[in-house]
């Protein structure tokens, strides 16, 4: 893990874009979707494969 997560340029942070409407915790409670949140930019690297048994 070491020789491979380490060595990995860290990439740009994501933004998280939340509807401007959202005032209130009781917003969330009763109206709030997921369709009210945006990931805009999100980049990862490939998996890491390492072999192993069970």
């Amino acid at each position: 893990m070491r020789d491979v997560q380490l060595k990995r340029t860290p990439l740009e942070s994501p933004q998280l874009i939340i509807n401007p409407d959202i005032k209130s915790l009781e917003d969330l409670e009763s109206w709030v979707s997921l369709d009210d949140f945006e990931v805009i930019g999100y980049e990862c690297h490939e998996p890491i494969r390492y072999p192993f048994s069970v």
